[in-house]
């Protein structure tokens, strides 16, 4: 049975303002829980055993974690660090950026631009390789503490925090509008920019997951749980979440759409570790079939986000008893939406049933600034301070918000849509081997078969029929294709490390193709 109850009610008293909707709010609130006691396991990893592989979880302990970040802040204090000074993290995910952010954190040290830079081994060689671009007073701050080295390790750092094997240096309260940390934006639509978050958009956001998810069991990540880092190889993050065996999966619509394509229900529990209570997706809408899929899949809830780097992560989700998919729910209890009119893209807040436009969103969890960027910031508010996403939504009619399309810097020019697809090759193979009309490709490797015209054609007619039958608008329907054999990764260039698709790359690295699809288009 689908909800009745209203996910979101407008402001009171708000004003009334030509082409916009009232601001909405969660309609409803909930009490928090207390917080794990210091001996619980917090962070684990798994340790590289002497033969290259990966073992079982290693766990450190709330208190254990608190220590390793006061030793570790304290030695930054003893380098010279003070605070509000910035420091860099240059690592993939993994337990030691953890340690590391707790210390900023505990010490009032922003994490990014930076006098000091933690490096992951593996980025060790790139960041040498740069050593000599980087100013000298830079590097300062190490050599004074060592004064022939210029590398330091963490456990090293770590052991100089400590005051003759006793206590750290003492911690340095941040206050809530503190720069926290400096968290870029991932350079989709062309140069990242610097989102300065404070303590106090954090607090909030925190504060709000605990409001909006009632169950126990859900509340685990806000007042306690386990957190495991992976082995760093995307190609074993099966063997790592069998490894850990979560009962909370946090992912992106890319992991879900490959769970879906790839692994059938009856084995999924079982491929996750078995344990999996709750399931949450965001930076992208997530399709509805995939949604419905992990639910019945993992008989579990699923959860749908949405938020912005802007907006310090997440500035809303779907509602506890919504089963519909489609829609990512009302706001957390930190921040307010609101529907501003784009009529140059035909998106009013009088469109019928629901109103549409533009989505913008006010609240303490939305950052203060762009680093060293006051015109981008000035631009990204609007009068009433709230500030613009980019994105368009309507609100449907419990009040939840439906996410629609990004509005771009430049408006879409042709309404014929054109694009790079990298094929499953599981998929081509299969449908190779069924068609007459493919017959030819039978054998061929994956680069000639992208290479064949015959094959773009025939997967665009599929395409074309299957968007017909989802009843997609004409101009959600490629008209033309071009198969890419190489997918996009974050090694091309072609993927932020949150795999998300670099337009600005991919456009240019295509431009050539994209005007052939276009003029081939013109010319049928």
């Amino acid at each position: 049975m689908y909800p009745t109850a209203l996910s979101s009610i407008e402001v009171l008293n708000s004003p009334a303002i030509a082409g916009e909707t009232k601001p909405r709010i969660a309609a409803n609130r909930t009490d928090g829980m207390k917080n794990a006691g210091e001996a619980a396991e917090f962070l684990g990893h798994r340790p590289v055993a002497s033969d290259g592989s990966f073992g079982d979880y290693k766990w450190f302990t709330y208190r254990q974690v608190l220590d390793k970040a006061q030793c570790i802040g304290s030695g930054m204090s003893k380098m010279g660090i003070k605070p509000q000074e910035c420091i860099g993290i240059f690592s993939p995910n993994r337990i030691e950026w953890s340690f590391t952010e707790h210390a900023t954190y505990m010490y009032n040290i922003v994490s990014t631009e930076m006098r000091l830079v933690f490096v992951a081994p593996e980025k060790l060689d790139t960041m040498l390789g740069i050593w000599d671009d980087i100013p000298t007073s830079a590097k300062s701050a190490i050599d004074s503490l060592s004064e022939d080295r210029s590398v330091l390790t963490l456990t090293e750092l770590e052991a100089a925090g400590k005051q003759d094997d006793l206590a750290p240096m003492p911690e340095t309260p941040a206050g809530l509008d503190d720069p926290c940390t400096i968290c870029y934006t991932s350079g989709t639509t062309g140069l990242p920019k610097g989102v300065v978050l404070s303590h106090m958009n954090f607090l909030s956001v925190v504060g709000s997951f605990k409001e909006r998810m009632r169950i126990g069991q859900v509340l685990k990540v806000c007042v306690g749980c386990r957190i495991g880092y992976g082995c760093g190889d995307i190609r074993k993050i099966l063997d790592d979440i069998n490894a850990l065996k979560p009962s909370i999966m946090v992912g992106v619509p890319r992991i879900f759409n490959r769970i879906h394509d790839q692994v059938w229900a009856q084995s999924v529990r079982e491929k996750f570790g078995g344990n999996i209570r709750l399931i949450i997706s965001g930076s992208a809408p997530i399709s509805h079939d995939v949604m419905d899929f992990l639910r019945i899949a993992f008989s579990t809830t699923v959860y749908e986000g949405y938020g912005l780097t802007e907006t310090t992560g997440p500035c809303g989700m779907t509602v506890i008893s919504e089963m519909r998919a489609g829609n990512v729910g009302c706001t957390f209890g930190n921040c307010a939406y609101k529907l501003v009119s784009v009529p140059e893209m035909e998106y009013t807040v009088d469109d019928m049933p629901y109103p549409r436009g533009e989505i913008c969103v006010k609240g303490h969890n939305v950052f203060t600034q762009y680093y060293k960027r006051p015109d981008l910031t000035a631009e990204a508010f609007d009068e009433h301070g709230f500030l613009r996403t980019g994105d368009i939504g309507q609100f449907d009619d419990l009040g939840n918000l439906v996410i629609g399309e990004y509005v771009a810097p430049e408006r879409i020019e042709n309404s014929q849509l054109v694009g790079v697809m990298v094929p499953n090759e599981e998929f081509l193979r299969r449908e190779i081997t069924e068609s007459k009309e493919l017959a030819h490709l039978e054998g061929k490797d994956l680069k000639d078969i992208c290479a064949d015209k015959t094959a773009s054609d025939y997967l665009c007619r599929t395409i074309n029929s299957w968007g017909r039958k989802s009843d997609l608008k004409g101009y959600e329907i490629p008209k033309n294709i071009h198969l890419e054999s190489v997918p996009f990764t974050i090694e091309n260039n072609l993927l932020t490390p949150t795999l998300k698709i670099k337009r600005a790359d991919a456009k240019k690295l295509y431009k050539d193709i994209l005007d052939r699809l276009y003029a081939e288009l013109t010319k049928n």
